[in-house]
């Protein structure tokens, strides 16, 4: 699984090579979420911005990110 991060126009801006753990939810009837844990790098801080969105190859969902914590 290796998470792409898609700008506000949704074209690939980077990827997410190295991360500790990633969990996609997705569900039938309401939005889904997903929480990823990677170290703090200024290429991630960079690329990992509020309203950016964030795909994987297994899902034809696109989750956006909506909150950043370090």
């Amino acid at each position: 699984m290796e998470p792409v991060v898609l700008d506000s126009n949704l074209y690939p801006f980077s990827i997410v090579d190295v991360f500790e753990s990633l969990i996609w939810t997705e569900r039938y009837s309401t939005y889904g979420d997903f929480e990823i844990y990677t170290s703090v790098s200024s290429e991630y801080l960079n690329a990992l911005q509020e309203d950016y969105f964030l795909s994987i190859k297994e899902s034809n969902r696109i989750m956006i990110i909506e909150d950043i914590q370090s």
